[in-house]
């Protein structure tokens, strides 16, 4: 079921703010099917500048299609964003696949999706997300040529998460030494909240590099077995009584963007990074509120 549709148009100059606070969405495709328990949104925000690229995410929504149907349009208007400022001859997308806890029907729904993307025609080009992996990827790609982020073997690139950790690394040292004159990080203080592929990734070369790293997860059990490995502070239950009397800088690449945003609020004089994607123009603390407190911020999901 196709619910939007609208015409390709070219953003005026102010347009990118209007991208960001309107519904303009050239695409939104729903695909459910009772065999298998698919049910999955692809929503093409703009494909002016070439098509939309943006991952595919599986991950449960409490709120059913109406939360992930909100979900996927902002992230993929984010996605339109983040290409625009990176200079990329590609415009914004996202997919979203409602997970039910059922393993079994996983290969079966990849395919379902990945069928659905191919009848895009281009429009939408798929990637690795949360909740998917790179062999997800090669699975697909059996069943469509618009998908990118496979494995090695492969041909493709592999895990991105890396790759994202050292963009937020490097925001971060561009965050210090605009916030401070100082890019060095050796003896800062940094929070970092989410602890899994990229948030994890990252807070281990914060350590590396000399750094006071406390680090906030969800999953206790997970805190436990990364502050043993990495000997960093760690707690389940959040950053802001480890921060709220410190000088910290927050990196939230969790995917609540509350409980980040929320997480920033808390510590003061925070230069806030984050490496999810709907850090960018987003959360509950928008970018400007945060610029206009006396510690200044900085968000990026890219190289500054």
């Amino acid at each position: 079921m196709t619910i939007a549709t609208q015409p390709v148009s070219t953003p005026t100059p102010r347009g990118f703010a209007s991208l960001a606070g309107t519904d303009d969405h050239e695409q939104v495709v729903i695909r459910q099917d009772s065999k298998t328990g698919l049910r999955f949104i692809v929503a093409v925000h703009s494909t002016v500048l070439g098509p939309g690229l943006g991952g595919m995410r599986v991950k449960r929504y409490p709120g059913g299609l109406r939360e992930a149907l909100d979900d996927v349009m902002g992230l993929a208007r984010t996605m339109t964003l983040k290409a625009s400022a990176a200079g990329l001859d590609l415009g914004g997308g996202k997919a979203v696949m409602i997970d039910d806890g059922r393993t079994d029907m996983r290969l079966a729904r990849l395919e379902g999706a990945a069928r659905a993307i191919d009848a895009l025609g281009g429009a939408y080009i798929t990637a690795e997300d949360i909740g998917t992996t790179c062999a997800d990827m090669d699975y697909v790609a059996r069943f469509t040529r618009f998908c990118v982020g496979r494995s090695r073997d492969n041909g493709g690139g592999g895990d991105p998460s890396p790759v994202t950790a050292e963009t937020v690394l490097q925001a971060i040292q561009r965050g210090l030494a605009a916030h401070d004159g100082s890019a060095d990080l050796d003896g800062r203080r940094i929070g970092v909240v989410g602890l899994g592929k990229v948030g994890g990734a990252l807070a281990a070369r914060l350590a590396a590099a000399g750094v006071q790293v406390a680090g906030c997860d969800i999953d206790a059990d997970h805190c436990e077995r990364f502050s043993a490995e990495h000997g960093v502070e760690t707690a389940p239950h959040g950053l802001q009584h480890r921060l709220g009397g410190h000088r910290g800088r927050v990196a939230p690449p969790a995917l609540g963007g509350r409980a980040a945003r929320a997480e920033a609020c808390e510590a003061r004089h925070v230069v806030d990074v984050g490496g999810r994607g709907a850090d960018v123009l987003g959360g509950d603390v928008g970018a400007a509120e945060i610029l206009d407190r006396p510690s200044g911020g900085l968000h990026s999901s890219q190289p500054l």
